[in-house]
């Protein structure tokens, strides 16, 4: 659709035009009635009869008044088609105070999952809708519009400013909410090279203006500064150092207007964690489930109920208080009867922002572990594997660890990807092909433990395992000298680090008072920001050490598992560790730590891609992928040098994602960012100056520079007239009939 403006000549500063200028085209059809007309007239064959020449002698008196009765049927049903077109059409007329100047407004409506948040009868995205809505109708002839989403990241809805008011009202319409937060700075990016001053000319306009139509949530407008410009940008460079620089700079070349749609009064309670205690279940075993419920709002909630869901369905619940602006912990426990990749969540009850009232995650369950354990010499993982799975227990068939052992010279033929996590115990050195199928198998999401020892070659170690320019860095750590400073004591870092956790409390465990004798000196880069220290030696040297690779992770001890490793100068054995008693509950700790994912349980966020790689024998395999809201994608499988794999990255919607290739079924929980879910508000005195707030309901105010334009449509007086032209019609014709009779 398209918009015309004719400027009548008796008045300079009076227009008229059609908003829908396509219709006129039907303003053929008014002809049909003359049509009809004249093609019905001849349509009867002469015949003499001496009866019809007495009536002929007598129609021929009134011939003159039936003609003009015909002529004004005729000139009433075409004026009646005509005024029907026109009003379809959407005539209208503009009276301008001053000369009419072009305005090229660009619309930012937030896309943020808190717009979501219900009024009374709406939306607050809804209510931004048709606030945008209402201003690109009443704005005049000749302006331009650009729509922008305000999301993670930015959508820019139109490539170019369109002066289409109908199609840019229809986008705005059809506009969802994200379930994702608002990047304000990406926005603010996007509109200054939007705004940039050759464009203003280009598009023929004086003036632009930018309308922000969003609930000013604190999470998104805190106008966080922009990372990762050089020190040597600066404002005059388009590349500032601040969000608040960016405003400053727009304010420059554009008029900022904010439409404030929010609320003062927005209470909100949300589901901001759940995970498991434990990266699998086993069906002998309940796991242990928790979640946090946070109140965002000014009162307390009593007796919230909190449901266990598993498979979408409610197998347990409680009730929880939650204080004003507080958060609580709530425990499952729950046993899994099969295995296999089970979905499971926490739901609250609803309230006026749903999106965050549930969360979940995956949690593999698995009859057992299959630990691949390496040995570099016979019986270097002897205490390894009885930590793991104790033959001499009567509950080693219930274990769920099920250790494999081989020698070092059998991994080139050892496929690793059939084993939850690779030990390494005092193996030598490595070949390049093993290199890089332990660095493949560890970025598809395994887990590798390396124990160091005697037998180990430290500088090809770093050279295949912990610097190689084609493998990557399989280690999180380079094995630095070899050291005979004695040791007498752990120290645990407060037990922040997963692997120790479980031993905060039990100071009688044995872990703080483990004995090291010997071992190499762990050097962590600093350009390495993921690698964590686990457990450190009481001098404060590095003693576990983890990184995660790809989707897998990488613990490194720097000492070994047995007690075969000798000290030469001393005669000692390296370490008493794995006779003390914290070795068992350290190294299952460790197992379980390495076999979880890189990213925590739950802790997917919406926008993140999803991928794996595919299991053997699907070459040719399309992939599956069922979205949350059932809809039903396919991607095809990729064949790279590591094996074939997928990717996907449509995944703005949160809850569970269900991929199918071929007969193989995996599932990724995506959640949103819980900071979006405080509806905390900035206030005006907190924005930038340069931010004109607009409130809800509230005029805006034409500006000294903008022309004040009067505008009026008249489509329903014309279908009033057409309906009266109507019925006088039907009057007249039956009047005239009448007559003849």
């Amino acid at each position: 659709m398209s918009e015309v403006a004719v400027i009548l000549l008796t008045d300079p500063l009076l227009a008229f035009g059609f908003t829908n200028l396509a219709m006129l085209g039907w303003l053929a059809a008014a002809a049909a009635p003359l049509l009809i007309h004249l093609w019905s007239r001849r349509r009867f064959r002469e015949v003499s009869w001496a009866a019809v020449e007495f009536l002929r002698a007598a129609v021929r008196k009134n011939s003159r008044r039936m003609r003009l009765q015909n002529w004004l049927l005729i000139a009433l049903r075409t004026l009646l088609i005509v005024l029907v077109v026109l009003a379809l059409a959407e005539p209208y007329r503009q009276k301008f105070g001053q000369a009419d100047t072009p305005v090229h407004r660009v619309l930012v409506i937030d896309g943020s999952f808190s717009m979501d948040f219900r009024g009374d009868e709406q939306s607050l995205f809804e209510r931004a809708q048709k606030r945008a809505s209402e201003l690109v109708q009443d704005a005049s002839v000749g302006d331009t519009f650009t729509l922008i989403v305000m999301g993670q990241p930015p959508e820019l809805v139109y490539p170019r400013p369109s002066p289409d008011k109908t199609a840019v009202v229809r986008e705005i319409s059809a506009l969802k909410v994200s379930h994702q937060g608002a990047d304000l700075s990406a926005t603010l990016q996007m509109i200054h090279k939007i705004l940039d001053v050759k464009s203003g000319a280009e598009l023929g306009v004086d003036q632009q203006v930018v309308y922000f139509f969003s609930d000013l949530g604190r999470a998104s407008w805190e106008l966080p500064e922009i990372t990762g410009l050089p020190a040597t940008a600066s404002p005059d460079q388009g590349e500032l150092s601040s969000a608040r620089q960016q405003v400053a700079k727009l304010a420059t070349i554009a008029s900022l207007v904010v439409v404030d749609v929010g609320q003062e009064d927005m209470p909100n309670r949300a589901v901001v964690r759940v995970g498991s205690r434990t990266p699998y279940a086993t069906p002998r075993d309940s796991a242990s489930i928790f979640g946090v419920v946070a109140n965002y709002g000014p009162t307390a909630e009593t007796a919230l109920p909190v449901q266990l869901r598993v498979e979408d369905v409610v197998v347990d619940e409680k009730t929880v208080d939650i204080a004003p602006r507080g958060e609580v912990s709530v425990d499952f426990t729950h046993r899994f009867q099969t295995p296999g990749n089970h979905q499971v969540s926490l739901q609250i009850a609803a309230d006026r922002l749903t999106i965050d009232n549930r969360r979940s995650l995956i949690l593999p369950v698995k009859e057992e572990l299959q630990v691949l354990c390496v040995a570099g010499r016979v019986g270097a993982a002897s205490y390894l594997v009885h930590a793991l799975n104790p033959a001499s227990s009567e509950s080693a068939a219930d274990s769920l660890y099920h250790p494999v052992v081989v020698s070092e010279g059998e991994l080139v033929d050892i496929d690793f990807h059939q084993f939850d996590c690779v030990v390494l115990c005092n193996v030598a050195q490595f070949t390049k092909a093993e290199s890089l199928r332990l660095v493949e198998y560890l970025r598809k999401g395994g887990g590798v433990i390396a124990f160091l020892g005697d037998q180990v070659r430290a500088d090809q170690y770093n050279q295949m395992l912990a610097e190689d320019s084609v493998t990557g860095n399989l280690l999180p750590a380079r094995l630095g000298d070899l050291t005979s400073r004695p040791s007498y004591g752990l120290d645990p870092q407060d037990y922040q680090h997963p692997i120790v956790e479980v031993f905060q409390g039990q100071q009688r465990s044995g872990l703080l008072t483990t004995p090291v004798a010997c071992y190499y000196q762990l050097e962590i880069s600093e350009d390495h920001k993921h690698v964590q220290t686990a457990v450190a030696l009481e001098n404060g040297d590095p003693f576990v050490v983890t990184a995660p690779v790809g989707r897998g992770r990488s613990v490194l001890v720097a000492t070994s598992c047995d007690l075969d490793s000798v000290d030469p100068a001393t005669g000692q054995p390296w370490t008493t560790m794995p006779a003390w008693p914290s070795f068992l509950p350290l190294v299952r700790e460790m197992l379980l730590y390495a076999t979880g994912p890189a990213d925590a349980l739950g802790a997917r966020r919406v926008g993140e891609p999803i991928g794996a790689s595919a299991p053997n024998g699907t070459f040719g395999q399309e992939v599956r992928i069922e979205r949350p809201d059932k809809h039903v994608d396919t991607v095809s499988l990729a064949d790279l040098p590591g094996g074939l794999v997928w990717s996907y990255d449509q995944t703005e919607l949160s809850d569970v994602y269900t991929v199918t290739v071929r007969d193989h079924v995996q599932k990724f929980a995506l959640n949103i960012n819980p900071a979006e879910s405080d509806l905390t508000r900035m206030s005006q005195e907190e924005l930038p100056s340069e931010l004109r707030l607009q409130k809800e309901g509230q005029a805006e105010n034409a500006s000294a520079d903008h022309p004040s334009v009067q505008q009026t449509g008249f489509e329903h007086a014309l279908l009033y007239a057409a309906i009266l032209l109507a019925l006088l019609d039907v009057g007249l014709a039956w009047l005239f009939r009448k007559g003849v009779a």
